[in-house]
């Protein structure tokens, strides 16, 4: 459920839970329609942007300013007040999608990283076999689409399956760029695989441990990037929200720090839910459960 927050106010408050209210439209499930609304995500609300301004011109005397010292070396710093803390960007998962999507949007603000265990333990961790990517001189983006659509019995969305086989070699690019080792053949070359369903040779692969390079390579451009801060061991529990019209307007998350039971509140102009899990749905799933413990109610100090 949600939490309300007064929109226009300087304080938060909870209040009745409000319903929620979505609109359905053509999804398609790739980072580079959320890369390429960015702009969208990073202009305010009017509402929100002079509560938040309140908080940010007008800091009480409770209101510190964190500096520490990442393994890179590079000083990072945030704002808080008791324990809220305030960012531009929040980010619920730290996996390849939410930490893809906290290095883009760095580039535009402060960034905060929350997930409720060791930031590497993601289903991400545990992914092995390999990516897909036309890298081969001989296959094409065509082939790709062709094997995709035929192996998911025709039900694929074919613009999703035409956006990540396009748009596949350059995401591998980048990844090396930030550091991911595949393996490579004796020339040197990527060495690509075949699996099932593939008509070409385009698997790229770190051993039978993709996910975990892929993961430790993201997790260490994460810790370099001097604007995100990663809350380990952080429960998210609820989202803040306000009612605008028939839209419900999102203003951050409250989460439960699971080490000493206190809740902390994360404002932010955006909040990506990149929690996963959708695996659990199921009986059975080989996804990791990645379970929690809360031991005995959580500190409050708004209530």
């Amino acid at each position: 459920m949600a939490t309300g927050i007064a929109s226009g106010s300087g304080q938060l408050h909870l209040r009745e839970p409000v319903s929620w209210r979505i609109s359905y439209g053509k999804a398609h499930s790739h980072s580079n329609l959320i890369l390429n609304r960015m702009q969208n995500q990073i202009n305010w609300s009017s509402g929100i942007s002079k509560l938040l301004q309140v908080h940010r011109s007008n800091y009480s005397q409770c209101q510190v300013k964190i500096n520490w010292k990442s393994r890179g070396g590079t000083i990072k710093s945030y704002l808080r007040e008791g324990s809220t803390r305030y960012f531009d960007f929040a980010v619920i998962g730290s996996g390849i999608a939410g930490l893809r999507y906290a290095l883009e949007v760095a580039k535009h603000g402060s960034v905060a990283v929350i997930t409720k265990a060791e930031p590497h333990e993601s289903n991400t961790n545990y992914a092995q076999g390999g990516v897909s990517a036309v890298l081969c001189p001989k296959d094409s983006v065509e082939s790709h689409m062709q094997d995709t659509i035929v192996a998911g019995a025709y039900l694929c969305d074919e613009e999703t399956v035409r956006v990540v086989c396009t748009e596949g070699p350059e995401r591998i690019r980048e990844l090396i760029a930030m550091g991911a080792s595949f393996d490579h053949g004796e020339d040197g070359n990527l060495h690509l695989a075949r699996e099932g369903g593939h008509s070409h040779c385009r698997i790229v692969h770190a051993a039978d441990m993709t996910g975990r390079e892929i993961e430790r390579a993201l997790l260490e451009a994460v810790v370099k990037d001097p604007n995100i801060y990663v809350f380990q061991h952080h429960f998210a529990i609820d989202l803040l929200t306000t009612q605008d019209g028939s839209d419900i307007v999102c203003h951050g998350i409250d989460t439960i720090n699971t080490e000493t039971q206190e809740v902390i509140r994360f404002i932010s102009k955006a909040t990506l839910l990149a929690s996963g899990g959708a695996g659990h749905i199921y009986p059975s799933t080989t996804n990791p459960p990645v379970r929690v413990s809360i031991s005995s109610p959580p500190k409050c100090c708004w209530l």
